[in-house]
């Protein structure tokens, strides 16, 4: 039998570091057999971990990708959840404007025509020309005046046919030219006071209709497109008062009391 004396070997990885072995982190073989058995070992196993490393980066590679593609999912959904929230406010400013536009009751403003006001003297129009003066305060473009003309309509006719002890004007801040157009596409048949800036008469908004008495003080006050029920005001405020005749009549029609006789 042949003794071989213990061979030693020191040998590093493909990464540069030692393979363990030994004391100083070196192999030693004993033998020849044992030397070619761990040398066959040790090169199965380097070539193993340089095939794997490319896999490793590979799927370091696809779990970023992941987290990328996650990243921008959530990003995306943030941003569709954000532009959402931004319609349906802009959804909701826009329809609170409309209905306080539509339906809300004017406010009085620090200079807003109110009840006893007294109102200056017009070049265009003398207040003591009549008992009582109905204003109707309009102008050109107002889609509230448009929707009102009917109503205007329909106190001109009660005018024409002397049923209402108030005379109507209508004041515009426009043009003349404007004014009549605007007269005579509404077929509004009453006198018509044009290029009067309305605030000679402290109005702020259109429409608004005016009850003036001979003085030129304010008696009543209508702002907007009136309803049903505000229309009726209007008609009963500037209806006739009974005449002193009409009320003598009906004092001579209605039965007396002590004449009648007893049973």
């Amino acid at each position: 039998m042949v003794h071989l004396s213990p061979i030693t070997l020191t040998m590093r990885s493909e990464f540069g570091q030692l393979v363990p072995g030994g004391s100083d982190d070196s192999i030693s073989i004993p033998d020849r057999e044992s030397a070619s058995l761990v040398w066959s070992r040790f090169t199965e196993i380097v070539p193993l971990r340089a095939a794997t490393h490319p896999g490793e980066r590979r799927g370091i590679q696809r779990q970023l990708c992941l987290t990328q593609g996650a990243e921008v999912v959530m990003m995306k959904n943030k941003v569709e959840v954000a532009a959402n929230v931004a319609v349906i406010l802009l959804a909701v400013v826009i329809g609170s404007v409309f209905l306080m536009d539509r339906f809300a009751s004017p406010g009085l403003g620090p200079n807003e025509v109110k009840v006893g006001d007294q109102l200056p003297g017009l070049p265009a129009y003398k207040w003591n020309a009549h008992e009582r003066t109905l204003v109707l305060a309009l102008r050109n473009g107002c889609h509230f005046c448009e929707d009102s003309m009917p109503f205007y309509r329909r106190l001109a006719k009660l005018e024409q046919s002397n049923q209402i002890g108030a005379h109507l004007i209508a004041m515009f801040p426009d043009d003349p030219a404007i004014v009549r157009q605007v007269v005579e596409t509404q077929q509004l048949t009453i006198e018509v006071v044009p290029g009067i800036e309305l605030g000679q008469v402290k109005v702020q908004a259109t429409p608004t209709l005016i009850l003036v008495d001979e003085q030129g003080r304010v008696s009543k006050v209508w702002m907007g497109e009136l309803p049903a029920v505000e229309e009726a005001e209007v008609i009963a405020a500037i209806s006739k008062p009974p005449s002193a005749e009409s009320k003598q009549q009906s004092f001579l029609r209605a039965p007396c009391e002590t004449c009648k006789p007893k049973s």
